[in-house]
């Protein structure tokens, strides 16, 4: 505890400002309050919305909206072992639970298929707050047909709670497909302690 106690004959002001406490943290103690690197992911090799192919388990199914909510159906399912987003204003989305995380990045790979249009795009949005409020993590634009399949990663430790949410929605201008495969979030846990000690 700090304080600032006056005297008993005090009459003038002290004024304080940019009151601040820096410290070093043991980095030996640091490392032992965090647990190896976890992950959630979906491979999407079985042809089903609840797979867990991580060391750690999704806070529930993947689900769709503005689609028939099937997974070997409709316009959005799990089609050659790959996620399959295709038309227009519909999505899909995942919870996880990030609650003890002390950083995390989402990872994936993903190919366009005849996606010429500029109308035509699909957004990755991510919530930290159950669906509350969404952000844009990127935009994956039209660009025809790809010649190889890409694999992107982004922090996302701006929004871990244990409510966080990722969801990949098609523009209104839909048309064509977009493959994802080897849908991945990693972040280390932070296990608190008594750093007195």
């Amino acid at each position: 505890v700090l304080r600032f106690f006056t005297s008993y004959d005090m009459q003038g002001k002290l004024w304080v400002d940019d009151f601040a406490v820096e410290y070093v943290v043991d980095p030996i103690k640091l490392a032992e309050n965090f647990e190896p690197l976890q992950d959630v992911a979906d491979n999407f090799e079985t042809d089903l919305y609840t797979n867990h192919d991580g060391s750690q388990l999704w806070a529930g199914p993947w689900v769709e909206f503005g689609d028939d909510f099937r997974v070997d159906g409709g316009h959005i399912r799990i089609d050659k072992e790959q996620l399959r987003i295709e038309d227009e204003d519909r999505g899909i989305q995942r919870m996880v639970d990030l609650s003890n995380a002390g950083s995390a990045t989402l990872s994936f790979d993903f190919w366009r298929e005849n996606m010429d249009k500029p109308e035509e795009f699909v957004t990755l949005q991510i919530s930290p707050d159950g669906g509350v409020t969404w952000a844009d993590v990127t935009v994956i634009e039209a660009l025809d047909d790809d010649k190889q399949v890409y694999t992107v990663q982004y922090d996302i430790s701006d929004y871990m709670s244990a409510e966080t949410i990722v969801r990949f929605r098609t523009s209104s201008g839909m048309n064509d497909k977009l493959w994802v495969d080897n849908f991945t979030i990693s972040y280390v846990t932070y296990s608190p302690t008594e750093w007195g000690t």
